[in-house]
């Protein structure tokens, strides 16, 4: 949420739970967006960031991945799952972009379909 929500996306790899919330609360009291937010909300497909940005609109669970807000949607009772799979990349494999993206694709295919994402 709010700046938490700025700093993450500019992360390589953002994963989203069942349990994750993104919203950024300044923009529904009519503040404008902060921490570049103003950045990645105009990246969004089909004028999301727009919407966004000037409703203050929440989004919940798997709606953050189909707005291209994550990279990656897992069910939160499979982080620890996720975890020990990056973990055993190892420091040599983990450095790998490649190799990061390849463990949490494979981890987001065992996650099975999406359940419909929430906006609130």
């Amino acid at each position: 949420m709010g700046g938490g929500a700025g700093l993450c996306m500019h992360g390589h790899f953002r994963v989203a739970t069942d349990r994750t919330l993104f919203a950024m609360p300044e923009c529904g009291i009519g503040l404008y967006p902060d921490v570049g937010a103003s950045f990645f909300l105009s990246k969004l497909p089909a004028r999301m960031g727009l919407l966004l940005g000037l409703t203050g609109l929440r989004l919940r669970g798997p709606a953050v991945y189909e707005a291209g807000l994550a990279t990656h949607y897992v069910p939160h009772t499979l982080l620890d799952s996720v975890q020990e799979a990056l973990h055993n990349l190892g420091p040599s494999r983990a450095a790998d972009f490649t190799e990061v993206a390849h463990t949490l694709d494979a981890m987001q295919a065992t996650a099975g379909p999406r359940p419909y994402g929430e906006a609130v």
